[in-house]
């Protein structure tokens, strides 16, 4: 007797399971990604059946990272490529390829890009610490990832300047979500301005955005004006938003926003801004919001 065969859709289900034991997909670490991994591929294995059902799934996400996030920078500074990132490396030239051929459906299949390359300090000297080819591999995954709804994107930006110049250069036209972790640090070099500036150019290039995560982090409190982007009507199709004060400010309109998940990090000077001051200066108000949360310091994203 032969055996019993699970119809397509059951198997769809399981493997979708699988990828999706993470609540919060954006929020995954690349060990978790990785273990979901090597469950898909051992459906893979089992039949044609099967594998024609979970490819789909498993070329649904990728997670890169190249920092624990408990690592301090200076951990990492060694001459030259580290074990860690030439394997990382590989793994990544593995995708590109896949994404790269021409009859692949991988770049349709991927909807979801976490890049988490954010050491919790700057390296003393402030020496780049993430290798060129390694860099390479990002910049051409992001470049194919067309289909993209789901973006992260967690950077030092005073180590990484050139991703950031990237940015503006593209474009998803199917993206809903996309959460910014953006530190800069004290490197006040001609080739590290304007960093908040892209990052204001790419959320105007990307009107589709419903969910938008910004915690930024600017060290030389050189904090960009954000409350100038207020005549371009950023984000008019955004339902939820997680941010402080001066991103929050850059909103005109709020016809579809419901949820506001508000950043309020240390004052430094001696004479506090007052929550009531804060929203008195917004351009709200935001009568469709329904749910407010008011956030003390750092957020995991």
């Amino acid at each position: 007797m032969s055996g019993m065969k699970l119809p397509p859709e059951i198997c769809r289900t399981i493997a979708e399971a699988i990828r999706n034991s993470s609540v919060d997909a954006l929020a995954k670490t690349r060990e978790e990604w990785m273990k979901e991994n090597a469950s898909l591929l051992s459906l893979l294995r089992v039949s044609k059946a099967w594998m024609h059902e979970t490819l789909p799934v498993l070329q649904s996400e990728i997670v890169v990272e190249a920092f624990d996030f408990l690592d301090f920078a200076w951990k990492e500074e060694t001459p030259g490529p580290t074990p860690r990132f030439e394997l990382y490396r590989n793994q990544l030239s593995h995708i590109l390829v896949a994404m790269s051929e021409s009859e692949s459906s991988f770049v349709a299949r991927l909807t979801t890009l976490s890049i988490n390359l954010r050491p919790l300090t700057c390296t003393r000297l402030g020496v780049p610490l993430v290798p060129p080819p390694f860099l390479t591999c990002i910049k051409d995954i992001l470049s194919l990832a067309s289909r993209l709804r789901y973006l992260r994107f967690s950077l030092n930006s005073g180590l990484l300047p050139s991703l950031f110049f990237h940015l503006p250069t593209l474009h998803f036209p199917l993206l809903r979500e996309v959460r910014l972790v953006i530190l800069t640090c004290s490197l006040r070099t001609p080739e590290y301005e304007g960093v908040m500036e892209e990052t204001g150019n790419f959320l105007l290039n990307h009107p589709t955005l419903q969910d938008v995560s910004l915690y930024l982090t600017d060290y030389e409190r050189n904090l960009y004006p954000w409350e100038q982007l207020r005549v371009e009507n950023p984000l008019p199709n955004l339902v939820r938003f997680r941010g402080g004060y001066m991103e929050l400010s850059m909103l005109a309109s709020s016809d579809h926003l419901t949820t506001i998940e508000y950043i309020r990090l240390v004052p430094e000077s001696d004479e506090p801004k007052t929550l009531e001051w804060e929203f008195s200066q917004l351009s709200g108000p935001f009568i469709h919001v329904t749910h407010l949360s008011i956030l003390s310091g750092s957020i995991v994203l």
